[in-house]
């Protein structure tokens, strides 16, 4: 209820679960599958038993035509973080230059600015990121694979973390991570 108060959103519907890993697999393909073409969709993932966090995206996740390429594209992105790094629910708000998805086709890559292939999916970029299927080189063989971080000056006040050595914060427990569950929510708004 907290993350969905976070969304300023007048909530038609009670939220739908599009996707969840342990239910439905940790491959890429099956994600895009419950997840294409929808919109208002809450990324929560969940790193051991005590770090509960991810992302709201105010938009849809768009594949590229081509399964091979990848598609970059700006949407409405926030962070959330409901445990562990914080000691309540709090929104991460990004910089409007920092709100986008880039996604991979089904045989594709999303490569980072230095043209390095990473992961499957990345949300964000230069303020924070979680990227979902991350590997160097990437992707990994499957979305439990994760990397996330958010720029220190980013960092919503109250923070607990740790801030590592190119000045970023996590929400995680560590900025890369096998995560314990992911789970993508569709909120519709009326």
């Amino acid at each position: 209820l907290a993350v969905m108060k976070m969304t300023d959103k007048k909530i038609a519907t009670a939220p739908s679960l599009l996707y969840k890993g342990s239910r439905d697999t940790y491959a890429f393909p099956k994600m895009l599958e419950c997840v294409a073409g929808k919109s208002g969709l809450l990324f929560a993932l969940r790193d051991g038993d005590t770090h509960r966090f991810g992302c709201f995206i105010d938009g849809e996740i768009i594949p590229p035509d081509d399964p091979t390429k990848a598609n970059q594209y700006k949407v409405p992105v926030f962070f959330f973080s409901l445990s562990g790094a914080y000691d309540a629910p709090t929104k991460i708000e990004m910089p409007e230059d920092s709100q986008w998805v880039n996604l991979a086709g089904t045989q594709g890559v999303v490569k980072d600015t230095e043209d390095e292939p990473l992961a499957n999916v990345g949300i964000g970029g230069g303020a924070a990121a979680l990227w979902l299927g991350f590997a160097v080189p990437g992707p990994a063989a499957d979305l439990s694979s994760c990397q996330q971080w958010i720029k220190r000056q980013h960092l919503s006040d109250g923070y607990n973390g740790v801030i590592n050595s190119n000045d970023n914060g996590t929400l995680a427990q560590d900025i890369n991570f096998t995560c314990t569950e992911m789970e993508v929510w569709q909120v519709q708004s009326g």
